[in-house]
């Protein structure tokens, strides 16, 4: 390992171990970049990790990932554009506490439960079968009480007020 002054960069030619001595195993003060001159990630002085080139992933094969924050936002987005992808290979869990919600253009759940869809649209079962609505607990259960002028029932049939 030597310090290249033309570079400015200390370069390794074979792998270097660090071993912990102290409270820290390394401490870079300012920017540290891990990879190669064209495709690395980052860690700015203030902690944050980006991704330049074709470097993108952060990955741990051996169990589970957690990234956690203690009593504070946890925000994933894209910023001007792309797609933001859940994937799981098995069960898939979204858990939130009493205000959680969920917000599309044409699909809200909102945090009292009400759910609401575009107009045009509705719900459905995915493959042929019933569709139970109430079967489980309701006492009761309203379609269209307030605004519906027509329920349509299918085959043409329909029940107008």
């Amino acid at each position: 390992m030597y310090y290249d002054i033309d570079t400015g960069k200390v370069m390794v030619n074979e792998i270097q171990r660090i071993v912990k001595t102290g409270a820290n195993a390394l401490e870079v003060i300012g920017t540290a970049i891990f990879g190669s001159d064209t495709n690395y990630a980052r860690f700015s002085e203030t902690g944050d990790l980006s991704f330049v080139g074709t470097a993108d992933t952060i990955s741990k094969t051996d169990a589970a990932l957690a990234i956690q924050t203690t009593s504070q936002n946890l925000t994933l987005q894209t910023v001007t554009g792309g797609t933001l992808a859940a994937t799981a290979a098995n069960a898939m869990e979204l858990t939130g506490g009493a205000n959680s919600k969920i917000d599309f253009p044409n699909f809200d759940v909102a945090t009292t439960g009400n759910i609401t869809v575009q107009p045009a649209y509705g719900l459905d079962t995915n493959a042929a079968g019933i569709l139970a609505l109430g079967n489980t607990t309701a006492t009761t259960v309203n379609i269209g009480n307030t605004a519906a002028t027509t329920i349509a029932i299918g085959a043409g049939g329909a029940l107008t007020r």
